[in-house]
């Protein structure tokens, strides 16, 4: 585990890590704003 957590580090500080990461935090932030109502819920609590 020390070994995998090592190396997701060393991948995080390479461009292709940093552009990994870049779209995962743009994939989370597409998910919040689809399923946001705007009324200060999400659309999952409503159920």
């Amino acid at each position: 585990m020390a070994e995998l957590i090592k190396r997701l580090h060393r991948l995080s500080l390479t461009l292709p890590g940093q552009m990994a990461a870049a779209v995962v935090y743009l994939a989370m932030l597409c998910a919040v704003a689809v399923f946001f109502t705007g009324h200060g819920e999400f659309i999952y609590e409503g159920f």
